[in-house]
């Protein structure tokens, strides 16, 4: 059967999470009660070295969910659309930089801030957000 995910097979990610359902659907130990938390505790430890921690450097204090949050214009005039926003935290600064990120987390813009809640309020208004906080 077709899927339309063919771009992701033999990735990494893909085989680690592969591997992760063959190891389940494999082990005989795991019932009804304990399948949930089991697929979640494995995808967690094998992933857990892929999710972002830091953008350009900075510490990511909360971060978006995917969504389509605008375009920036880059130095060639082409359109990329901002699909996240972090909000981030050099160590020993007190600023908060919002950083509008691809959809591969590269940072594709930002904007300084003096707190968290300014930092989100400047795009919170325009979209619903929903924010991760990572510390």
């Amino acid at each position: 059967m077709s899927h339309p995910y063919h771009d992701f097979e033999g990735t990494l990610l893909w085989n680690l999470i592969n591997n992760g359902i063959n190891d389940l659907s494999n082990n005989q130990d795991i019932n009804e009660m304990t399948r949930r938390e089991y697929i979640v505790g494995y995808l967690y430890s094998q992933l857990k070295d892929f999710i972002k921690t830091e953008l350009d450097g900075a510490e990511i204090v909360e971060l978006s969910n995917k969504g389509s949050y605008g375009y920036i214009i880059d130095e060639d005039g082409n359109e990329i659309e901002i699909s996240y926003l972090a909000v981030c935290n050099y160590k020993g600064k007190s600023e908060f930089y919002l950083f509008a990120c691809d959809n591969r987390f590269n940072v594709i813009g930002d904007t300084v801030h003096s707190s968290i809640e300014e930092a989100k309020a400047t795009k919170n208004n325009d979209f619903e957000i929903n924010w991760t906080t990572r510390i």
